[in-house]
């Protein structure tokens, strides 16, 4: 499955330095200051000052699992020990598909690639990168409610295609199109995390990814050319 590489930066798709996002602060104008971590080739700073405040505060806890020298442990997806993966294959296809089962599933399985990405710069930095904290879905408990809440929506989504309801069924491209969307809201998520640490500053480091206008007036596009397609109909559910 090719990976959708998520945006924390301003403008989009431009470097960024860590501790400014970090601290709210305005992101250089001049690109050519920033520089990325020589060690994990993943995160950029815009100053040496940037760097070491940024290092003693959120980035030594994640450069070794970013730059692959270490991994992680339960950072990484293994359907064998996530208990979504395990319950749904205990429960089978079958039961699966039906619409009494409540059993959710477990999106990883299909769909999610649990992977930090961002865009190509050129500057010889990675494109990708192994989750530098533990995956909710293997450890029963996630970061913070916002990403709790993606997932949850994902994982109604994937019901509701295992399921085919009408919800569903009716627009396929708008369901999978809103699927990629939380998918990649996750991952700006994702990204929140390696810039700052559990408490309000990563709070508002998620609020400013999530409640983005952009974002929210496509889901909710999304959502209206369904609903408009149920109500033509006359779809009423149980």
């Amino acid at each position: 499955m090719s990976q959708e590489s998520s945006k924390i930066s301003s403008p989009e798709n431009a470097k960024h330095c860590a501790n400014c996002f970090n601290n709210s602060w305005d992101q250089p104008d001049d690109q050519s200051k920033i520089q990325q971590c020589g060690k994990c080739k993943f995160i950029n700073y815009c100053s040496k000052e940037c760097q070491h405040e940024h290092w003693a505060k959120v980035h030594k806890n994640h450069c070794k699992y970013l730059a692959e020298q270490k991994v992680l442990p339960q950072s990484r997806h293994d359907p064998a020990n996530c208990s979504g993966c395990k319950e749904q294959l205990e429960i089978g296809p079958v039961e699966m598909a039906n619409p009494d089962n409540p059993v959710l599933g477990c999106p990883l399985a299909k769909y999610c690639v649990p992977f930090m990405c961002q865009p190509d710069f050129g500057d010889g930095g990675k494109t990708q990168a192994p989750l530098p904290f533990p995956l909710g879905e293997m450890t029963g408990q996630f970061l913070t409610k916002a990403e709790h809440t993606v997932c949850l929506m994902m994982r109604l989504q994937n019901k509701m295609q295992m399921i085919k309801h009408p919800a569903w069924t009716i627009h396929p491209e708008a369901n999978e199109d809103m699927y990629k969307k939380l998918n990649d809201l996750r991952h700006s998520i994702w990204e929140a995390y390696i810039v700052a640490n559990p408490g309000h500053v990563l709070e508002t480091a998620i609020a400013r990814k999530i409640c983005h206008p952009m974002i929210i007036l496509e889901l909710l596009d999304l959502t209206n050319i369904i609903d408009k397609k149920l109500s033509v109909v006359k779809f009423s559910d149980q």
